[in-house]
């Protein structure tokens, strides 16, 4: 048993009616989050510009013209929501630029509304454009699990992309009549309307999968990341301590815990408030993230004490390390126009060498550290420097 047209767009028209509720619904529930408002819009627009072809009968070609211009908006607002919820900046100057397309889009799809073939030299090259951006922008600078929940919506956004480019091609090669309705038709163009389900499903779920994805991934983080710096925090360590012995007794492999802390800290905090001492822990925080490889694991121990975990590696230089470490934080910068220098004191300690649990490694390593700010007591090298 097979649908015929009349049914088929009933379906369609109910799926995209749904799509629009539920982008309103997750732009409602996630109002302070960037880019559900765009792709409310653009279920909203794609959805309208579906139902205006019910009046074809009435408006005739005029019908065909909104209906272009509504689904080249909708693929704007869609690829604008993308940009939203990736993070992308210069919003305002987009907006200037969203409002000259939607007029450019507007004179192309009322001068072409008219002529098919010249329809989909345009129209089809433009959808294709928006919606390739749309599905790259999705997935750039994604890893792991991320890029499979954000494969969901690129997919889709793919799949109608190479369908218009396919029909391009058909209407670039002559293989499409100058007719716009009627068993004349090539018969991809059924096939394309049929895509429409696929697409429009498979972009609602996945945008909702990407934003429940992120919520889950920022209640995470807020339960495992300190709020001030973003490095890991102590339950974080405390939850993946354990994986961290098994994976080094597996792999055979020794791993060092770093613990240090600022020198002098407190009498910054007294001196310039306890604000710009916070300013200071983030710095030190990115130098320390800037400065570790990306599978080491960076804690925020507790005030202004942090913490280092790393596997030895073939080729593995702890003094080095630890000298690129101190640099990084010691260096000289600028922090609301007064030059900082400071001074750190750090602890060592090996798995399993100075200890078997993290107890026993974090006495062994405090131990160092401490020994390390006497000698540089000594030395009178460990006096932080602020000047303005």
């Amino acid at each position: 048993m097979s649908l015929d047209q009349s049914t088929l767009e009933i379906v369609i028209m109910i799926v995209n009616f749904i799509s629009c509720i539920v982008m309103i619904t997750l732009w409602r529930i996630n109002a302070g989050e960037k880019g559900p408002g765009s792709w409310a819009l653009a279920a909203g627009t794609g959805t309208a510009a579906f139902f205006v072809m019910v009046f074809y009968p009435l408006i005739g070609n005029y019908a065909i013209f909104i209906n272009n211009f509504g689904s080249l908006a909708t693929y704007l607002f869609l690829l604008e929501g993308v940009l939203r919820f990736r993070g992308y900046k210069k919003e305002s100057q987009r907006k200037v630029f969203i409002v000259f397309l939607l007029a450019l889009f507007f004179v192309i799809s009322y001068v072409n509304r008219d002529f098919p073939t010249a329809r989909y030299l345009t129209y089809d090259i433009i959808s294709f454009i928006l919606l390739s951006l749309a599905a790259f922008f999705m997935l750039h600078k994604t890893h792991g699990i991320e890029t499979a929940v954000h494969s969901i919506s690129s997919g889709a956004f793919l799949l109608l992309a190479f369908s218009f480019a396919y029909r391009w091609f058909l209407a670039f090669s002559g293989q499409i009549e100058a007719v716009q309705v009627g068993s004349t038709q090539h018969p991809f163009q059924a096939t394309l309307f049929l895509i429409g389900l696929p697409f429009t499903v498979g972009w609602t779920y996945g945008l909702v999968v990407a934003m429940i994805y992120r919520v889950q991934k920022r209640l995470i983080d807020i339960a495992t990341r300190d709020e001030l710096t973003g490095l890991h925090n102590r339950r974080s360590l405390d939850k993946n301590i354990e994986q961290i012995f098994r994976g080094s007794n597996i792999s055979e492999r020794h791993f060092l815990l770093l613990l240090f802390d600022i020198n002098g800290f407190k009498a910054i905090n007294d001196s310039y408030g306890h604000s710009y001492g916070d300013r200071i822990l983030k710095r030190v925080a990115g130098d320390i993230q800037d400065s570790i490889r990306e599978d080491d694991f960076a804690v925020r121990f507790g005030g202004d004490e942090f913490v280092v975990l790393m596997y030895y590696q073939s080729g593995f230089d702890m003094e080095l390390m630890l000298e690129r470490l101190r640099e990084a934080v010691e260096s000289k910068k600028i922090l609301d126009g007064r030059q900082v220098q400071l001074r750190v004191s750090i602890g060592t300690a090996v798995y399993p060498d100075d200890g078997l649990s993290m107890d026993e490694l974090l006495l062994v390593a405090d131990r160092r550290m401490y020994e390390e700010k006497y000698r540089r007591q000594l030395l009178s090298e460990v006096t932080n420097s602020i000047t303005a």
